[in-house]
């Protein structure tokens, strides 16, 4: 019994010692994105945040889920950017300024590792989040991707949970006719961000 616990416990200091031990750092600014749906076809229309301040709950730690815990967001809705100006411009007087709360914001609560390869470091999972929009906080779950320093998160929410039904029917009104009275009350989000990583 000695003996087989002195073999474990030194094929562990074996290992460590082969393998080593990863820093992961978060570095750069956050991206965050959507994409929403209009027409009976259920045709996507995308976009970004140009304004979205980043709190990291701390800038290093040995595994994802340590580094990005406890981090929010704060997302300035009138920076929307689809590509399209005029767009945009409905997008604000339409849909964000007809909520209660203006503006976004959300916080990672905690994240779930479902594979990793154990030799690119490349990592799937669920992250989950906090999102607040029009006074009402819903949790979120989101898949993610992390491979080579980039950190990859998507997933779906429904206007419906957030009481803004309201603001979807008034993009859905003043843009009745391109959207051919549709406007879906899913939305596509995602978010990127940059995470420097050193193993030994």
């Amino acid at each position: 019994m000695k003996k087989s616990l002195i073999s474990l416990v030194s094929a562990v200091l074996l290992s460590s010692s082969l393998f080593g031990a990863c820093e992961y750092e978060q570095k750069g600014d956050i991206i965050v994105g959507f994409k929403a749906f209009k027409t009976p076809l259920k045709i996507g229309v995308g976009g970004e945040f140009n304004s979205v301040e980043y709190i990291n709950n701390r800038q290093s730690a040995t595994d994802l889920q340590t580094l990005l815990s406890g981090s929010k967001v704060a997302i300035n809705t009138s920076s929307v950017d689809s590509a399209n100006p005029a767009r945009d411009k409905k997008l604000v007087d339409f849909f964000f300024n007809k909520m209660i709360q203006q503006g976004i914001s959300a916080k990672i609560t905690d994240l779930k590792t479902d594979k990793s390869d154990g030799k690119s470091k490349a990592v799937t999972g669920v992250v989950f989040v906090e999102i607040k929009m029009n006074n009402v906080t819903r949790p979120a779950e989101l898949k993610f991707n992390y491979d080579k320093g980039v950190f990859q998160a998507d997933g779906s929410i429904d206007l419906a949970d957030y009481k803004a039904l309201g603001a979807l029917n008034s993009i859905n009104k003043a843009c009745y006719d391109l959207h051919q009275g549709k406007t879906w009350s899913d939305v596509g989000i995602s978010f990127n961000l940059s995470i420097k990583e050193d193993c030994q």
